[in-house]
């Protein structure tokens, strides 16, 4: 007797149409590579469900990256469902926090290949010619904030050789982004399904084994936070067992390297530099790095005064090879000595540092109050988390080292 199965792609969080303004900045190829490869990201995902013949496509929320949504963005994905239907390739969509359904957009149709959830928690079927069915269960998001347990309305159907949760939505516990239509692991055991095709989480997560529950992350990273390959899953399902075969679509991506720093002089240092480069360069694709120089064990070297972006500068001067590794920002872990508590913390300077790294998170929000509600800066800036306070206070204090050791 054959066994039933099926194969099908779980994608999430393409985020198409994300503005990548930061980065004018990056040379022109580069900055060309980075502000399309969203949508090179979507091709290259399409060409894989063409060329694998998968059963269907899974797309778990956020199509694309704002409810004001580009016409490039949505013509983008209308031309990819459409070369999809061509080859009779179903999609099963869900929309998430940044795409719900009450967003502006342009209203332009979708091929008749792609299922729609809607606001509720609903079933589709899906049928191969062999018969075997599939029974596909998700909702969309109607509007940005969706903080219900949306997982209690996944109820098992009778019918169906395989089942399947869409659902994009917070795992309990992860703090990374926003908790919205939260969901435990065990509520995800108890429904009974084969398989969760997860989004939200832009990193990739195996939640659960038994039954296989995974985010598969972005199909491109967009800014430093993102580090690393991104892709998408193509998933076997069978009577018996489950296999999962992650697929890379990113077309460049995002890495952060530390390099320890304390005991050399500046030039050992710009060597360490380009090895690690010449590192990188070895994935055969264009990466964006962030450096960060480790000098918590040194003392006293002149390179510590040194100004980082002129720093900057020099590691990016003569970057041209191919593929391209480009330090796009390079920050410094402070010496020990800079804090408070080392041997020679009573220093006026380790003492001055110390007033500073005990800003508090309500003072810290005091003093940049001006700069949230001014009106250039307000549309572009949603505050601090905890890391980005830190990383603004630790700079400040570099900036103050260097400053009093000049005089």
């Amino acid at each position: 007797m054959k066994v039933k199965n099926i194969t099908f792609i779980h994608a999430a969080d393409l985020h198409l149409g994300g503005m990548f303004s930061g980065f004018r900045h990056l040379p022109d190829s580069l900055y060309e590579k980075l502000r399309t490869s969203s949508y090179e990201a979507l091709r290259n995902l399409i060409q894989t469900a063409i060329t694998e013949k998968v059963d269907f496509v899974i797309l778990a929320g956020d199509i694309y990256d704002v409810d004001d949504r580009s016409l490039k963005a949505q013509i983008q994905f209308q031309k990819a469902m459409e070369q999809l239907n061509k080859e009779g390739i179903p999609v099963y969509l869900i929309h998430g926090n940044h795409d719900f359904l009450e967003g502006k957009y342009f209203n332009l149709s979708l091929p008749p290949n792609v299922h729609v959830f809607g606001r509720e928690v609903e079933v589709k079927e899906h049928v191969k010619e062999d018969g075997t069915s599939a029974m596909l269960y998700g909702f969309s998001y109607g509007k940005r904030h969706i903080k219900e347990r949306m997982i209690e309305g996944y109820i098992k159907q009778p019918s169906g050789d395989f089942h399947i949760g869409l659902l994009h939505g917070n795992l309990d516990g992860e703090m990374a982004h926003g908790n919205y239509a939260p969901f435990t692991k065990m509520e995800l055991m108890q429904k009974g399904f084969d398989y969760w095709a997860l989004g939200h989480i832009h990193k990739r997560m195996l939640v659960l084994k038994e039954p296989y529950a995974v985010y598969p992350g972005c199909l491109q990273g967009r800014n430093r936070k993102e580090t690393g390959e991104k892709g998408f899953y193509l998933v076997q399902l069978s009577e018996t067992d489950t296999r999962l075969d992650f697929r890379p679509s990113s077309v460049l991506d995002w890495q952060a390297e530390t390099i320890e720093a304390s005991g050399f002089e500046m030039s050992e240092l710009i060597q360490r530099i380009n090895e690690r480069k010449d590192h990188f360069r070895q994935a055969d694709k264009d990466i964006l790095l962030e450096l960060i120089l480790d000098a918590s064990k040194a003392k006293k070297e002149d390179w510590l005064y040194a100004d980082m972006e002129e720093w900057l500068e020099a590691v990016q001067e003569g970057e041209e090879e191919t593929p391209m590794v480009w330090i796009h920002s390079m920050k410094l872990i402070p010496p020990a000595w800079m804090e408070e508590g080392t041997d020679e913390s009573q220093s006026f300077l380790a003492e001055l540092l110390g007033v500073s790294a005990d800003i508090g998170r309500e003072e810290f929000e005091k003093l940049t109050a001006s700069l949230l509600t001014h009106s250039a800066a307000r549309k572009y800036l949603k505050g601090w988390d905890q890391t980005s306070q830190e990383e603004i206070i630790q700079e400040a204090n570099l900036e103050l080292m260097k400053r009093l050791n000049s005089r």
